[in-house]
């Protein structure tokens, strides 16, 4: 089954959206009900609403939209988030533990809106690093160099696409630099800040 790339990033963009305002207005309800959206759209794309609704959107406007193969992709980020988000609702009401159940729900909402906004999802990377470590590595194929722009292509200057042996995402199939001047450093960057921010808040 095929997914689309932009309407997915679409829907982990108003993920992260919804997730912020739940944060902003300290609402966990909204919190929890953002975490079983994202778990319906994990368990079929079928059920995921927002991006259904940004397919069809295309759809009636004819524009194209980039189609990826590999659905457990999405399927894996999405548990994740639901995992994260369920628990910050259980800390919240059961062990009064609000602080960390709103690290939880900020760390949801910035992975989901930088997925959205930059197409790299730590989930779909997390996904792949631990397919590949399953791999068997003697009945894995050897590829042939592909050219820039293929799906198939690997941008051998980044250590996180040479390790994977996959592009994480399809921006990366049109880059040839290396992993320290690509956009997702920063992405990483921001996201360690939070956390080590928000811990020393917490504690």
């Amino acid at each position: 089954m095929l997914i689309y790339e932009n309407s997915l990033r679409f829907s982990m963009a108003i993920y992260g959206i919804l997730a912020l305002f739940a944060y902003l207005i300290n609402n966990i309800w909204l919190v929890l009900v953002v975490g079983i959206l994202m778990g319906m759209g994990a368990v079929s794309i079928n059920y995921n609403t927002f991006y259904q609704l940004h397919l069809r959107f295309l759809r009636i406007c004819r524009k194209p939209s980039i189609p990826m193969k590999d659905i457990n992709k999405a399927r894996f980020s999405g548990s994740i988030a639901l995992i994260f988000l369920v628990l910050a609702s259980i800390l919240f009401y059961f062990w009064n533990l609000r602080s960390l159940a709103w690290i939880l729900t900020g760390l949801v909402t910035i992975l989901s809106l930088l997925a959205g906004l930059t197409g790299v999802c730590v989930g779909s990377i997390m996904y792949l690093s631990s397919k590949k470590s399953l791999r068997n590595p003697k009945v894995e194929k050897e590829f042939l160099p592909h050219e820039i722009g293929a799906k198939e292509y690997v941008n051998e200057n980044c250590w996180l696409t040479r390790n994977l042996g996959v592009s994480p995402a399809r921006r990366c199939s049109f880059r040839t630099m290396p992993f320290r001047k690509c956009p997702f450093v920063s992405y990483l960057v921001m996201t360690l800040f939070f956390i080590l921010g928000s811990l020393v808040f917490y504690f």
